[in-house]
């Protein structure tokens, strides 16, 4: 088994209704990746980032899309909401329109 299929996304029926949105819920499984980090998303809990990126563009690569496609928040529980316009940029807050 390949360790791209190894990686866990959970996905939603209901945005299969709309071919235009690309989505999917990272998990922890993914990439043989052992505690305490597993499959980390996450640049800010001490993981290694060679690691953490390379988790990243796995993850992004599994879903259909490419690096430059993405934008990254770090989610810090509050209410802000960013307004993204275009990819490559890494936001505060908990929310993206």
């Amino acid at each position: 088994m390949s360790s791209k299929s190894e990686i866990k996304i959970i996905t939603s029926k209901l945005f299969q209704k709309f071919p235009e949105i690309i989505f999917g819920f990272s998990t922890k499984i993914g990439l043989d990746r052992k505690p305490p980090y597993n499959f980390n998303l996450s640049l800010t809990v001490g993981d290694k980032r060679s690691i953490v990126i390379e988790n990243r563009n796995e993850f992004i690569k599994s879903i259909g899309l490419k690096s430059d496609q993405v934008i990254f928040q770090k989610q810090i529980h509050s209410d802000i909401i960013n307004i993204v316009e275009k990819p490559g940029k890494i936001l505060t807050g908990d929310a993206m329109i």
